[in-house]
């Protein structure tokens, strides 16, 4: 739906978008490689499709050119931030306190302006200009100063100019110590708890991430958790984002997919890359939430916000099912335990070979298999895992009867030639395919934690036209009685009773 709402916006009777000013932000690569193929179909040509992971670090980049010289010296750690640590810089609550940090650098700054410079030294006409720059609003302070500093060229050399030039700079350079302000921000907890409406953070877990981030930065490191709050410090200090086209500015239009996996900063970095919300297209479906942490803030608290209510901003919620069938989705449904009224093409009822060992349940899958390659040889049929260690053991399993006809896809390579792909339910959020099998969905893995249930529904929904199941272990209990009207239930090796 974004990708055809992107196609009829770029069509030149609807408006004057242009190719080249889009940004279309995904989760994963395999996505990315997807819409990579889609685009072209909708004659779409030139719009830049990136990972979100992928766009933010090379922006980080990009924004702390302006204090290091040598950016290569700023490394990854080693290891990955503890999850108390990514939940406190995906969070609201610390959003909230990064902008109070902003307003009142910008009123300090500001106030130091004012006792530092000695502005009635300077042309009536300097002073006029100065306050103009320094009484907009929104004022963003390193725009200010740098064309306060600009302004300062076009004078003569006086001693005034040279006092005044040496405090813009000194307080330009302190404005653009990123790095700095984040870790002051997260020195104050007072303020960061003032603000989280969740409870789900306090002041151990926030002297945890000050303690983290500074260990890290001490070290010549910076965590990708920062990435997205450093981009965010540098849009409330420019008014502008460093553009993958280079310089800095803002986008015409952002498609931004997977909302539900993002969290408050991630969002606010992209929110603030448009001037306005009309220009965005945020789609998302918080039943596939497959984040352990769960840091999406809600639609409505981004309506809240960012105050998405003006005319052209709104929520859709769609109530047919565009990439399955409406028996596809009955089956989704009853894994989330929901009943809603979706409406959708009719089509097969999911096949489930329930199997007594894992002998037959591949003898299943191989049989289902050479019917989906043989009746629809141009498509690419799915087999959908649990792990990627366990995807990479079904493939070995496979692989003798398929031969190069059956791959791997994860997060290194994921082609979408036909043929058969081996994958895991985290590298198909978002893709479709005509025809998928679901590999061995026991209760072990998928549990009625709110994180599995998501897991099982993402899977469950991957198929357009053809879904099969096959169990060989105790199934989910999230999954309907093998007899159920929902599925086409087939007992392997059993006695029946």
């Amino acid at each position: 739906m974004a990708l055809h709402r992107l196609a009829w916006l770029l069509h030149h009777e609807n408006s004057d978008l242009r190719s080249e000013e889009v940004l279309v932000l995904v989760f994963h690569n395999a996505l990315r490689e997807y819409i990579s193929h889609v685009l072209p179909a909708l004659g779409i040509e030139g719009v830049t499709t990136v990972t979100y992971a992928e766009w933010v670090a090379k922006a980080t980049l990009r924004a702390l050119r302006e204090r290091y010289t040598d950016i290569s010296q700023l490394t990854r750690p080693d290891t990955t931030a503890p999850s108390g640590v990514l939940r406190v810089k995906a969070s609201l609550a610390l959003l909230k306190a990064v902008e109070k940090y902003v307003a009142d650098q910008t009123q300090r700054v500001l106030q130091h302006l004012k006792d530092a410079i000695p502005w009635s030294e300077f042309p009536t006409e300097f002073q006029q200009s100065s306050r103009a720059i320094l009484n907009r609003t929104p004022l963003y302070i390193v725009t200010a100063l740098s064309e306060l500093q600009h302004l300062l060229t076009l004078l003569p050399a006086s001693t005034a100019r040279a006092n005044a030039k040496q405090v813009l700079q000194h307080s330009l350079r302190k404005a653009t110590l990123y790095h700095k302000d984040l870790t002051q921000v997260l020195n104050d907890p007072a303020t960061i708890c003032a603000h989280d409406e969740t409870s789900l953070l306090d002041h151990q877990l926030i002297a945890q991430a000050a303690e983290y981030t500074a260990q890290t930065l001490d070290a010549g490191h910076y965590d990708a958790g920062d990435d997205a709050i450093i981009l965010r410090l540098y849009q409330l200090k420019h008014g502008a984002t460093p553009l993958h086209t280079g310089g800095s500015g803002h986008y015409r239009h952002i498609v931004l997919d997977e909302t539900q996996d993002f969290g408050t900063m991630q969002l606010a970095s992209v929110i603030g890359s448009v001037e306005q919300t009309r220009q965005l297209t945020l789609v998302g479906d918080v039943n596939q939430r497959i984040d352990r942490e769960q840091t999406f803030p809600g639609w409505e608290v981004l309506r809240k916000h960012w105050d998405l209510r003006d005319e052209m901003s709104h929520f859709v919620s769609l109530e047919i099912s565009h990439r399955c069938t409406a028996e596809i989705m009955r089956l989704a449904e009853h894994v989330l335990g929901t009943k809603r009224a979706l409406q959708g093409r009719s089509g097969k009822r999911p096949l489930w070979f329930e199997c007594k060992t894992e002998e037959e349940a591949v003898s299943q899958s191989i049989d289902w298999l050479k019917k989906a390659v043989e009746r629809f040889p141009h498509t690419l049929t799915a087999v959908i895992c649990r792990t990627a260690s366990e995807a990479r053991y079904v493939l070995s399993l496979l692989t003798p009867t398929f031969g190069p006809a059956v791959r791997l896809g994860d997060e290194e390579s994921f082609s979408f030639d036909a043929g058969i792909v081996v994958t895991d339910v985290s590298q198909v959020k978002g893709l479709e395919f005509y025809a998928a099998l679901l590999w061995n969905p026991t209760a072990a893995h998928y549990s009625k934690a709110e994180h599995h249930r998501n897991l099982l529904y993402v899977a469950c929904s991957r198929a357009e036209e053809y879904l099969c199941l096959v169990t060989h272990e105790r199934p989910s209990s999230l999954l309907p009685h093998i007899y159920s009207k929902l599925v086409r239930g087939v007992r392997i090796g059993f006695e029946e009773e």
